[in-house]
């Protein structure tokens, strides 16, 4: 897969958060994968409560006055003919920050196979509750 392709891929995860379809999104899982951020390590497993958890997250963004999401960056490696690291850069607004854009960089490894991306790594690099905390937002 290529960059553009890695990049439509982060487009429709962000629309399908935005449709607050978490379905949709823990469909780009593996059925296993590792969640980390600065704060601890949690293997997680694919199910209904994951299904429910992104549900939360998109009420809670909602709670707090998000008026978007976008993709700012997408940048994409090879890592073999499976794996790819894929680094993007998310950016959200918010009504107490206006047009002031918080940006996360979260990495992510991706395996590709039958031309299905799934998400098996998802490393966010900031304490994105703490961001929000220090903005106000919480």
């Amino acid at each position: 897969m290529k960059n553009a392709d890695f990049k439509k891929f982060f487009d429709d995860y962000v629309k399908w958060g935005d449709e607050n379809n978490a379905q949709k999104i823990a469909d780009a899982y593996a059925a296993h994968f590792i969640f980390t951020d600065p704060n601890g390590i949690m293997p997680m497993e694919n199910n209904k409560e994951l299904v429910a958890k992104y549900a939360d997250i998109d009420t809670h963004y909602k709670k707090v006055g998000r008026t978007g999401t976008y993709i700012v960056s997408v940048d994409t490696t090879e890592l073999d003919v499976l794996h790819y690291l894929v680094k993007v850069k998310f950016g959200m607004t918010f009504q107490k920050t206006g047009d002031e854009m918080i940006t996360f960089d979260i990495s992510y490894i991706i395996r590709v196979v039958d031309g299905t991306p799934k998400i098996v790594l998802y490393i966010s690099h900031e304490d994105e509750m703490k961001l929000l905390k220090e903005k106000g937002l919480l």
